[in-house]
């Protein structure tokens, strides 16, 4: 029987492959985009990413860029000044030298990458222009073009403009920008990723990440580690990773980035969106063979919900679209402009422009600048007690033993001064009685002033206790999960406040410390911490945050002398006179391994700013180098009483402060680089280069420079000499260089 059934099996194989043989070829299927003014034709991108470089048209031009616009909205400026060119996407030739396959391909020759996920889930998945089925239409507009893509294999449309100013090109997404009606939900934004990316590792390039001050990933051809760079720009968002980690206070601080190649230069500014913004670069050899460097917006967050007190839980993306609108712009240096150095005062121009940000006026007299600890909050057994390691009147003493040994101005800062000290209560209006009370620091600002000084209080809303007027329950900022947001703070819980109820309780301080007679406010988290969160059942994003503490910014200078921050997110230029704490301290990423002076340039001549205090450097003698080489004024952090006073106290750690043992360097400190950095204080840092090994140079307007020697051997170049371990200034104007 089961011989009858062999001939048959050989005839159905027979006529299975003819059939297959003879099936006539099918092409691949394509992809088809609208050309703007050609409406019902389409153009075809076929599936292996051809290029095509006649579908190029010029949309806008001046006397110093050129853009042309293809038929997918990848583009390219031609700097009209040598002629070079940027790309949103390699070339042709380029990408025959490219091995990587599949998505990737696809991801290099696509104007955005995205991620989505289907709704309800936590896996996210990315596409790009052609695995997304896309659709263009490309039209043109005064000084360039609108394009709109409809990804119609994931139910989303963007649509933004690309447009040519004098010096930059302009990206503006606008809130209404994204549509969905599909059931994948857009998580991530990246456009135009590949943006003049280097496949050739020439020696003269790098990936220019915000850093710290500023960071580059060397393009020299040397093995890296296998790593991309990541980082969100002003640091982790509390109300997303609260449950799984503590907050982390932002370490790229500038919504910037950039890419270096050469005498050729370009800088991305984030305009808007900044909040939502992370920065992604990934060295040659990691997934393809280019250099790149992009912004990724997060459209939603993904966080984590527990459900058990054993840390059992699940990740969940939130459920509606993060809208605000997208806005960059890209500047464009060459010669000798190209560099962190020229990106830096282009970067200075664009605050100066859009953030009203200034130029300070020269002084004659640079103040010493101060930090005054008095008092933090303790638990005892009695419950809590406030241990007092400088009251009003030794701080009165502090200033006078300075003043009387020749210091002549004086900018103190006072941490702990009200009820409580630092960790204490809102609303810190009441100054400490166990420091004196309302009377001695009314006493202490009236001295300051008289002597030509001012006096600055601290005023913290990021990291509170509970009180009678602060109940964490009703009051405190819940995350993405709906939980009361808390940190441990030597063994004390600590809460963070809605952002949008700062104003009204600033307000509420205002009275109290115009009654005190202070100069001005220092506002400790509102330029290092950024964070959305629940205030009841409204959900308050990150820009909306900012947007409130700028208010009480401008609010304090309106009223007051001026006011100060901790760290330096860039929204605060413009709003700030002066900032404590800037990140002057070397990167320590993994990739991004040369730190560079961008964010000193270019703030430089705006704001005045201290780095970490001399006396808590862990080295010093570096740090006191650095403050020099970076244009940033000496600064120290100083108690009365021994700091053993404040252990197991929260707030920073002080183990060496006592002003006693101070005294003399600070007074040695300020009598050496007052003179200097009052000459240079309004002025902008014009060039920063290394002139040797371990030796730098910044130089200022006017011909003023100063070369800081870090090595351990004298650095001798013809009449110029700087001791190991120390600065030379140069200049006209500089003692003993006249």
């Amino acid at each position: 029987m089961k011989k009858n059934w062999i001939p048959i099996v050989f005839i159905l194989v027979l006529v299975g492959a003819f059939l297959l043989v003879t099936k006539p070829y099918l092409p691949p299927k394509k992809a088809s985009l609208t050309v703007s003014g050609q409406v019902g034709t389409t153009a075809a991108v076929s599936t292996n990413v051809d290029i095509d470089e006649t579908t190029y048209r010029t949309t806008a031009e001046n006397g110093r860029l050129r853009l042309a616009v293809d038929d997918i909205g990848q583009f390219i400026v031609t700097d009209m000044r040598n002629g070079h060119q940027w790309r949103s996407n390699p070339t042709a030739e380029a990408m025959k030298k490219e091995g990587v396959k599949g998505l990737w391909r696809q991801h290099l020759l696509s104007p955005f990458i995205v991620e989505t996920v289907e709704r309800g889930k936590s896996k996210p998945e990315q596409s790009n222009w052609l695995a997304s089925g896309t659709k263009t239409s490309v039209e043109t507009i005064p000084d360039g073009v609108k394009v709109k893509h409809n990804l119609t294999k994931l139910g989303i449309k963007l649509t933004y403009s690309l447009t040519l100013h004098e010096d930059y090109l302009a990206f503006n997404m606008e809130q209404d920008g994204i549509e969905e009606s599909g059931n994948r939900a857009l998580v991530m934004l990246r456009m135009f990723p590949f943006l003049g990316a280097l496949q050739e590792d020439s020696g003269r390039g790098g990936l220019f990440v915000p850093e710290g001050m500023g960071a580059l990933i060397p393009i020299d051809g040397k093995p890296k580690l296998p790593y991309a760079y990541s980082s969100r720009i002003y640091g982790s968002d509390i109300s997303v990773v609260s449950q799984t980690q503590n907050p982390v206070m932002s370490n790229s601080p500038m919504p910037v980035f950039g890419l270096i190649d050469g005498d050729h230069s370009y800088m991305g500014v984030i305009e808007a969106g900044d909040s939502l913004a992370k920065i992604t670069a990934y060295p040659s050899g990691l997934i393809t063979s280019f250099n790149w460097v992009a912004a990724d917006f997060i459209l939603r967050e993904n966080f984590y919900t527990k459900t058990s007190n054993f840390n059992q839980g699940f990740f969940q993306y939130e459920a509606s679209l993060r809208r605000e609108p997208i806005h960059m712009r890209y500047y464009f240096q060459q010669g000798d402009n190209a560099g962190y150095v020229g990106m830096a005062q282009d970067y200075r121009a664009y605050l100066m422009e859009t953030q009203g940000a200034r130029r300070i006026d020269p002084i004659s007299q640079m103040p010493l600048d101060l930090t005054l600890y008095g008092g933090a909050t303790k638990k005892g057994f009695f419950g809590d007690k406030t241990v007092v390691s400088t009251s009003f009147k030794a701080a009165k003493e502090i200033v006078d033993e300075l003043a009387n040994s020749g210091v002549p101005s004086l900018k103190v800062t006072y941490q702990g001064w009200s009820n409580g000290g630092v960790g204490g209560v809102l609303p810190m209006k009441e100054p400490s009685e166990a420091l004196g009370g309302k009377e001695d620091l009314r006493e202490l600002a009236k001295h300051i002033s008289k002597i030509g000084g001012k006096l600055y209080v601290s005023a913290n809303w990021y990291a509170i206790r509970s009180s009678s007027s602060f109940l964490p329950s009703r009051d405190g900022l819940r995350d993405l999960s709906g939980n009361t947001i808390e940190r441990n703070d030597e063994g004390k819980k600590m809460y963070y406040y809605p952002p949008r109820r700062v104003e009204a309780t600033w307000l509420d301080m205002e009275k109290q410390l115009k009654e005190v007679g202070v100069s001005g406010v220092d506002l400790e988290g509102m330029g290092s911490y950024l964070y959305s969160g629940y205030d009841g059942k409204k959900l308050i994003s990150r820009h909306e945050a900012e947007q409130a503490y700028l208010s009480v910014m401008d609010g304090i200078q309106d009223e007051f002398s001026g006011v100060s921050t901790v760290f330096g997110n860039a929204y605060v230029i413009g709003h700030v006179d002066h900032i404590r704490n800037f990140p002057l301290s070397p990167s320590y990423d993994l990739i991004a391994t040369e730190s560079v002076p961008f964010y000193p340039i270019a703030i430089h001549g705006l704001a005045t700013y201290t780095g970490i205090p001399q006396n808590l450097e862990n080295e010093s003698v570096k740090g006191a180098l650095q403050t020099i080489e970076y244009g940033a004024m000496p600064t120290f952090t100083v108690t009365q009483k021994d700091p053993i006073v404040l252990k197991d106290t929260p707030g920073i750690s002080l183990f060496s402060s006592r002003f006693a043992e101070w005294k003399a360097s600070i007074l040695e400190n300020y009598a050496r680089t007052s003179e200097w950095t009052a000459s240079t204080a309004h002025r902008f840092i014009v060039g920063h280069r290394r002139i040797a090994k371990d030796v730098y140079q910044t130089e200022y307007e006017g011909g003023l420079s100063v070369v800081v020697n870090y090595g351990v051997v004298e650095y001798v170049d013809g009449a110029l000499r700087v001791p190991a371990a120390d600065f030379t200034l140069i200049g006209k104007g500089v003692k003993g260089n006249e």
